[in-house]
Order: C-alpha cells, then structure tokens, then sequence
C-alpha cells in the first residue's frame, strides 16, 4: 500500500509559551505592503491588549524588525527593539491598552517571496517558523485574538488571507484587499498568500462558502486535484457531529511550501506538487492532506492544545480524522492496512526512540501515526457511537478555547465505563508501542488484515514452494497479499522469479504492476510488449521505471520506447521528462543540435526559476551524466540560500561530496565572488569545512 499517513513536517512544531500570562492579545488591525525586490514586509498595526497583572514592560515578539511611531493610548511610547520582541518600559496596571506602530522586516523565515517560472508568489508559514519573524504578534498559541488585516499588493494578483474578504479598493494604482476576521485564532494561523491564482466557488455546504485555487494556467487540473474536496467536508462535518466552525474555506496550492500542507485558519495552504492530472493523482494524492488540514479547523484550530505535551490532541486527532475520512472514500480495506502499515512503522521506530504520546519534544511519527493508534485502539474500547460523543463534547467544551490531555480524559471518563487510567498509561504515556496488542485489535477489526497476517507468515516461510506462491498468488483478491507474495521473488530460481514478475505486471492493482517492474532484471526478447504497456500505465512513476527497464532490457525498441513519452513531463518535478532526457543524452540520440537543444533544457530545470523538486531531479541527471560540467557546477551552490531546508540539504551533501576531490575545491574558490553574499558566505563555510577536515 502507498504511504496514507503523510507526515506534514519532519520534526514536530516547537511551541511557545508563557509559564504564567500577564498579557491577553485581543484584537490586531493592520494595513501591509511588501517590497519582493527587497523581499520585505513594511506597514502599520494597531493592537488592543489587555494586561491581567501588574506589569513593568509590555512585550510583543517581533524578530529583527525595526519600529517607527510607536503610540501607547494615542501617545508617543518609549520603546526598545531587540531581535526577538518590541518592549515598552513602563508602569502597566490591569486594563486594556491600544498599541499603535509602523514595521518593516526582511525575513528570513515565515514569510517567503519566491519567483519560479516567472511567476511571483508571497506566503507564509506561521506554525514551527512563527508568525513573528514577519508579522509582529504574540507567539504563545494559547493568546488567541481577531485579526482585521488589509494588503495593498500590485494589481492583478490574488490575495488571500483569514477571514471573509470584505472588500477590495484601489491605492494609488495598487488593489487593497481587506480580510476581516471575527473569531479568535492563535497567531500563527494567521496567513498571507498573493499569486498569480484562478478561483473555483463551489457549493456551499451547511452555509460554509467554499473556494478553491489553481494557478490562473491550471484550471484544467481542478478536477482531478480537488475530486475528493465534497465528500471529505461532508464526511468529517457528520462524523464529527459539529459543522465547520468558520465562515469560509480555502484551499491553496503554493510553489515550494516548506509541508504537504498547513491548516491556516479558513484557508488551507499545501503544496504545488499535489496539482496533478488524473495519472498523477495516483503518485501525488491530495485527499489524505486535505482532510488532515481540514480535520485541523475543528483539532488545533478551534481547540487548541494548552501546553506542548498536549500536541497530539492537534495531530493525532487531524491524523485519525483524515484516515476515517478515507475510510468513507476507499473502504475498510484500505484503512485497515493504512493502520498496519503505520503500526509496523512506529514498531520500527520505537526500538531505537521509545517515545511518549503525551510529551514534549516528541517526533511527528509520534504525534502523528501513534497518536492516532492511541485513537483508533480508544474508539475500538468505546465503540463508535460512545467515541463519536465524547469528542463531539469535548470541541464544544472547549471551542475557541484550549484544553488538554487531562481534559479530554475526564470527559472519556465521564461519559464512558472504560478504564481511563490504563489506557492512558499503557498507550498515551508508555514510550513503547505494544505492537502485539495493536496488531490483535486490528486483526479483530478487520478479516482482510488478519488474512493477510496469516498468508504472510505462510509466504515467509523458508519451505513454500514456488507453485504455493503462485497459487497464492493467483487466488488472493487483496491486492497487498499478492503484494507479499511479489516480495519473495528473490528467493526463487531465475526462470521462477521471472515468471512471478510477469504475474506482477499484467496485475489489476497500479501498485502491484509498478512493485513487479521495480523488481524486474530482465525481460525476454518476446515478453517486451507485455512490459511495454505500463508505459501507459495510470502512474507516472511506473512509466518512469518501465522506461528505465525496457531501455536496458529490450535495447531494439529503444528509439520507440523513448518516442512514447517524449511528450511528458510527468509530475511536478519532471521525473519522467528529465529521465527522458537523461536517456536521449546518455543513448546520444538525434543530431548534435538536438543534443545540445537535451542538454540545455535539462539545465534549465536545474535553475534557480525552477522548482526545488525539479531542480533536485535535474542536477541528479546532470552529475550522473557529466560531474565535472562546469555550467551544473556551478548552479549547484545558489541552492544553498533556498528557503526549503530539504534542498538546501541536497546542495550542501553533494558540495561535500564533491569537495572532498581537490580539482572541485579549486572549481568553487575560484567561482566564489560570483555568488550572491548569502550563497558566498554559505560556500565559504563549507570550503573551510574542507580545511578544518
């Protein structure tokens, strides 16, 4: 099964907060423009704060911003600016203050202006980076207040931000978009998005208003990128048992967002790389992430969690959530194997990190996919419609409000005859994953798992025979024990293992077709065409494997083969236009102009207009085919100044490796004064990584 339970971030979201709060946040105004040559942020902002306790400073965190006309009550303040807040001195008794002042800050995170195929796009990322890197405002999540935020961006771009849109209005040849927002968020779900964007109203749904975004060039892929979008929102409204508890959802695709998604209130961000055609979809599903990020605005975003060992009720309950939701579209089947898959991953992991569910500082697969084990195992004690209540009590309790683990324990214990105490030591507090346990609950749950756990030790065995296999093979209608059975090919003879394979690929299941092909290492000259179909194939990944097999393993059609998919690009990073390239470069196919016309469009997409994933795949393509090209050498380090850190790893690994050769040391010191300072100084550093070394 392809992974289900997409890990949103790589590490789990620090958190910020007050050991005792002496200030509450009510209520921010503000009018901003941004400057994309200076990739800053500039404007003024008004706060209405409450002080709960006599107090010497007020504080607001804003990092590395510079303030001008700061009032107090209508009244010139006294002010300090430090790198990580603005303070004013004082003598501040309990009441209710308005902050005014005007800001300007070039960010380095948490707020991004990226240009890629020309095409210009600003947003923000507020949750793990804080909203105050580029927007002065409190950290502390449990601060929640009312934003009333206006954008003056140039015109002809799409804004979009919290809130209902109020109105738009010209501004000395600039549009104004004025967002207001009613309900009390946390500031880091507060949110900005400006590109080049096409809007797609649909339906509303218990009066929610919906909108979803494409780029203005991409209407073509709303289809197929939000299929899901109507079932999903129905789904988790019923389930839940408490309509969406905002006015207004967005859904919007961003160029090198830092997640898959990001569940800014009232509008969920998430990654380009999900807007794909109906080939794509399969590779790239977008459901899991939309109802994860959807699932947010009732967990994390109406209630939200008091203290940092409280994120799971963020995550977990938005990961459990979304795989009920792809229950309802693809069956029991599926999300029963989803859970296996993830009970097998969290084994794995917690022999070498044994972590608590409830702690602070835990990994996302903690947060994540055990935390959503301690869920699914709590809803098989309760029994659906026991569960189904508890958490519908628990968000009304709490909405707009925070709460934790102990709270939603008391409620379980209230309304329910469970052993409250044992379930949360044996499964939310234990560091360990009894694996033994979950594996007996979910194979009482589902019949196809247990089957599956049955078949799957009989086809491990070290005595099956290879017509056992193929018979099991043959009769099994779950796609992923035929899956098992494709995975114990390299036991087998070579005629045996061969014959497996072909199995493998005229299978019903994409996945299992694409598994067979992975594994082939060889094809009979009168079995090509048979393998030639999963060139069209409903994956992109698999057309990209079966051209890689069938240029190695049927060499007489290899013109023929390369001709089938000159035409694609394949999904967003190009994987199957760039190993096209790759092979018509490497084969020397076609005249010496058409090498040249390859050559350089493979070194476009390595360029710093391309996306990170595309540009990743080409400079892989590039360095297989030619290390020593002095054009991809020295594109690779404008990479080191990219605001995906995952790139920036790649960059940085593969200039390590390179420099560990003296004549590539030589290449990159001599190019050293043609960078940027920001690149200059990041290749500086590694050159003396080199010497220290």
């Amino acid at each position: 099964m392809k992974k289900l339970l997409i890990f949103l971030v790589l590490s789990c979201f620090s958190f910020s907060m007050k050991a005792q709060s002496q200030t509450d946040f009510l209520s921010a105004k503000a009018t901003l423009q941004f400057d994309f040559e200076k990739q800053s942020v500039f404007g003024s902002v008004s706060y209405k704060i409450k002080v709960l306790k006599p107090m010497d400073t007020l504080k607001i965190d804003a990092k590395s911003m510079q303030f001008s006309d700061v009032l107090l009550n209508k009244k010139v303040a006294v002010f300090q600016s430090s790198k990580k807040a603005l303070l004013l001195p004082g003598t501040f008794k309990p009441g209710t203050y308005h902050l005014q002042f005007n800001y300007s800050a070039t960010p380095r995170q948490a707020l991004y202006l990226t240009n890629i195929n020309n095409q210009q796009q600003i947003f923000s990322q507020g949750q793990g980076k804080y909203t105050s890197h580029w927007f002065p405002s409190p950290d502390d999540q449990r601060d929640k207040l009312t934003f009333d935020v206006s954008f003056i961006c140039e015109s002809g771009k799409t804004v979009i931000s919290n809130g209902a849109l109020k109105s738009k209005t010209n501004v000395a040849g600039k549009t104004q978009w004025n967002y207001g927002f009613k309900k009390p968020i946390s500031a880091y779900l507060f949110a900005i998005a400006v590109g080049d964007f096409a809007k797609i109203d649909v339906p509303a749904i218990n009066k929610t208003k919906r909108e979803m975004y494409v780029k203005s060039s991409e209407t073509h892929l709303v289809e197929s990128t939000y299929q899901h979008h109507s079932e999903i929102f129905t789904f988790l409204e019923r389930k839940i048992g408490l309509p969406y508890p905002w006015e207004i959802y967005r859904q919007v695709p961003l160029e090198d967002f830092l997640y898959a998604g990001m569940e800014n209130n009232t509008c969920t961000f998430f990654a380009q790389d999900y807007v794909t055609d109906a080939v794509g979809a399969h590779d790239k599903p977008y459901a899991n992430v939309h109802a994860h990020e959807l699932a947010h605005h009732w967990f994390g975003n109406l209630v939200t969690a008091e203290n940092p060992e409280d994120h799971w009720l963020h995550e977990a309950f938005a990961t459990y959530y979304a795989l009920l939701a792809e229950r309802e579209l693809f069956g029991d089947t599926y999300f029963s194997f989803a859970l296996l898959e993830s009970a097998r991953d969290i084994a794995a992991f917690h022999k070498k990190k044994p972590e608590a569910v409830v702690s602070t500082g835990a990994s996302s697969l903690t947060y994540y996919q055990k935390g959503a084990w301690c869920l699914f195992y709590l809803n098989r004690l309760l029994g659906d419609e026991a569960f189904d209540k508890i958490v519908n009590v628990y968000l009304k309790t709490y909405a707009y409000k925070t709460a934790t683990t102990a709270n939603f324990l008391d409620l379980v214990k209230k309304n329910s005859k469970i052993d409250v105490l044992n379930f949360e030591k044996n499964w939310l507090r234990n560091p360990n994953f009894d694996t033994a346990e979950a594996l007996n609950t979910l194979k009482k749950f589902s019949p196809d798992v247990r089957e599956y756990l049955e078949t799957s030790a009989i086809v491990n065995g070290k005595d099956i025979s290879t017509e056992a296999l193929r018979n099991v093979y043959k009769a099994s209608n779950i796609s992923e024990i035929r899956r098992e059975v494709l995975l114990q090919a390299d036991k087998l003879n070579e005629a045996d293992r061969y014959e497996l394979i072909k199995l493998g690929i005229a299978d019903i299941d994409w996945e299992n077709r694409q598994l067979a092909l992975a594994l082939t290492d060889s094809i009979a000259k009168g079995d090509c065409d048979l393998f030639a179909k999963t060139l069209a194939d409903s994956s992109y990944v698999t057309r990209e494997i079966a051209l890689k097999k069938l240029y190695l393993y049927c060499p007489e059609q290899r013109m023929a083969y390369l001709d089938a998919l000159k035409d694609q690009n394949g999904l967003h990073d190009y994987n199957v236009r760039i190993f096209w390239l790759t092979l018509a470069l490497k084969s020397k196919s076609g005249s010496s102009e058409m090498q040249l016309k390859y050559y350089d469009e493979l070194l476009r997409y390595a360029g710093e207009d391309q996306p990170t994933e595309r540009r990743q795949n080409a400079f892989t393509a590039l360095f297989f085919l030619d290390a020593s090209d002095k054009a991809t050498l020295r594109l690779l380090p404008t990479g080191l100044s990219n605001h995906r850190w995952q790139f920036v790893k790649f960059c940085r690994d593969k200039i390590r490796e390179l420099l560990q050769q003296e004549k590539y040391r030589l290449f990159f010191e001599s190019e050293l004064a043609n960078y940027s300072p920001r690149v200059g100084a990041e290749l500086k550093r590694l050159l003396e990584e080199k010497k220290t070394n």
